[in-house]
């Protein structure tokens, strides 16, 4: 599915981007990093109409789509649908390689250009277009450094999962017990229903404890 955008969306991203920026600054910044000063004053100069353009710091978004098939790529994690078409991440990313801010809203992840190749940042997504533009599932595989990228956000949030409470999750259990008929019809139940296809039933139920 194809979707057509206006200039709306480049505000959009950027706004995300540069409030993903300024919320990691004071824990990632240090002197050295000029990047960092000239990718937030060039998307706030955007952001308030002083500027026609982020610059070089361009933004990119990629969609996000089921892993399916019957046999997901090595290391894949048993909740990457689950992460993938419904999840919400943010961070500030660094390698050494690249620099970025990274929002995952639902079934698509927004990233800003800070710093990196030419060559990498192809392999992100599709570029926002000032003046509006088609975003269009692509053909080809994500990089592979991108697959490790997903997939190490989508460990991390399952182990912010298993580290709630048996309170917390006993309430997200009355919640679903509550309105049983919505939950089945979810975006988060089809969600599940493509891991447990591809990792088997295990990887969706809840493992309580031996008593």
């Amino acid at each position: 599915m194809s979707y057509p955008y206006s200039d709306w969306l480049l505000r959009f991203c950027t706004s995300v981007s540069w409030r993903i920026l300024l919320t990691y600054w004071d824990a990632c910044y240090h002197d050295g990093m000029p990047e960092m000063v000239a990718a937030r004053d060039r998307w706030r100069n955007f952001l308030l109409g002083r500027a026609p353009h982020p610059g070089d710091f361009r933004q990119h978004i990629l969609p996000l789509y089921p892993v399916g098939g019957k046999a997901p790529p090595p290391g894949t994690p048993e909740n990457i649908n689950r992460f993938l078409l419904r999840d919400l991440d943010a961070e500030l990313v660094g390698d050494g390689r690249t620099t970025m801010t990274y929002a995952k809203l639902g079934r698509f992840a927004v990233f800003g250009e800070i710093g990196g190749s030419a060559t990498r940042w192809r392999e992100v997504g599709e570029t926002v277009n000032r003046k509006g533009g088609v975003i269009r599932p692509s053909s080809k595989a994500p990089s592979p450094w991108m697959l490790d990228f997903l997939f190490a956000r989508a460990r991390e949030n399952a182990a912010a999962r298993a580290s709630m409470s048996d309170a917390q999750k006993d309430k997200i259990a009355q919640a679903v017990d509550g309105d049983p008929n919505r939950v089945l019809n979810s975006d988060t139940t089809k969600a599940m229903m493509h891991d447990a296809r591809l990792f088997g039933r295990d990887a969706i139920v809840r493992k309580r404890p031996p008593q």
